[in-house]
């Protein structure tokens, strides 16, 4: 019978160590799994809240396009795209909404157009009244850079509409998209 020498069956244990560990069969790693859930945050701001069209007569037609200072700015604060809609109460004594004597329609800002202009009331449009709100900005986006719309509004006075001052309470609100 032939003797194994301590050296052969030491370098033999040793290949068998490094075989083990090359073929992953024994590993000083192990792996684990972090997780988040980011709840999604749904608010929208007015930068911009009021529209003075000043003193105006009857049949004169005015509107916020071309004026940067004039116009509702919405602004996407939260984590998510937000869909915004639009209602008014009635701005005239003698013409109910919705008509073409009280309009809106969506506009891009400085900041480009932050939102799906396919789904997006970007002609004017008459006004929607308190009772039906209508979808005006479809998933607004909510990055920094990329984060506001401009409503515009757009009057033509009626020939009949007595004098004083006028005012509508318009109502946006925004849910996830």
């Amino acid at each position: 019978m032939k003797t194994i020498s301590l050296v052969f069956l030491g370098i033999l244990t040793l290949l068998a160590i490094i075989a083990v560990i090359e073929n992953g069969w024994i590993t000083g790693a192990v792996t684990g799994t972090a997780q988040a859930n980011v709840q999604s945050t749904v608010q929208i701001t007015l930068t911009t809240d009021t529209v003075d069209f000043g003193t105006v007569n009857n049949n004169d037609v005015v509107n916020t396009t071309g004026n940067s200072s004039k116009g509702f700015y919405i602004q996407n604060d939260g984590n998510v795209r937000v869909n915004v809609t639009i209602k008014a109460t009635d701005l005239w004594t003698t013409v109910s909404n919705p008509s073409s004597y009280y309009m809106f329609a969506v506009n891009g800002t400085t900041e480009g157009i932050c939102y799906d202009g396919a789904n997006s009331v970007t002609t004017y449009t008459n006004m929607p009244n308190d009772a039906t709100p209508t979808l005006a900005i479809a998933r607004l986006n909510f990055t920094n850079s990329c984060d506001t719309a401009k409503v515009e509004i757009g009057i033509v006075v009626p020939s009949e509409e007595p004098a004083g001052t006028k005012s509508s309470t318009v109502t946006f609100t925004g849910s996830q998209a």
